[in-house]
């Protein structure tokens, strides 16, 4: 049975490390992470600041049923598809306020993702819906059948998520 430090691996076809196609790139492969930080202080208590975030897409593949699930089996070499590229831009302004001694109060006013880009981050990955079947039978013995083809999954790449659309917060921050 399933319980909270349990995990799917080597309990069955489908999810042991034998099967095929497991071998490839692994779902947090990040081939590409740029960063680019800055601040400039202006006069006046005044703070503007940029972050931009470009990195590479998340690596997929197709899956399908396993004996106790819809999703664990490998249909295609690990990582065989990737999300598109993912950029982002945020903005700071700020204002810092001396009251006195130590004592200063600093206000923040932040847009994350200021152009937007609700780029992809997640893709229905099922190929097919039909469930699983020992029928034909396995090659051996706690090997996996023939996946099924008769449902094809019309979701199948569709998307399921996306980055964090354009926000603002605002802050104040007592220093002292």
């Amino acid at each position: 049975g399933q319980f909270n430090t349990s995990s799917f691996l080597e309990d069955e076809p489908g999810w042991r490390l034998t099967d095929p196609n497991r071998e490839g790139r692994l779902g947090q492969d990040r081939p590409v992470i740029f960063k680019l930080m800055g601040t400039y202080d202006l006069p006046y208590g005044l703070v503007a600041g940029g972050f931009l975030r470009v990195q590479s897409g998340t690596p997929w593949e197709a899956r399908g049923a396993t004996p106790s699930t819809t999703y664990g089996r490998y249909l295609e070499p690990a990582g065989t598809n990737r999300l598109p590229t993912w950029t982002t831009f945020d903005l700071l302004l700020a204002y810092n306020l001396k009251l006195g001694g130590n004592l200063g109060v600093r206000l923040e006013g932040r847009v994350l993702n200021v152009f937007d880009t609700q780029t992809v981050i997640g893709v229905n990955t099922i190929k097919f819906n039909d469930g699983y079947s020992d029928l034909p039978a396995p090659a051996s013995p706690g090997t996996l059948a023939p996946q099924k083809e008769t449902l094809p999954n019309a979701s199948f790449g569709n998307a399921t998520s996306w980055s964090a659309p354009r926000r603002f917060t605002l802050s104040a921050r007592l220093n002292f």
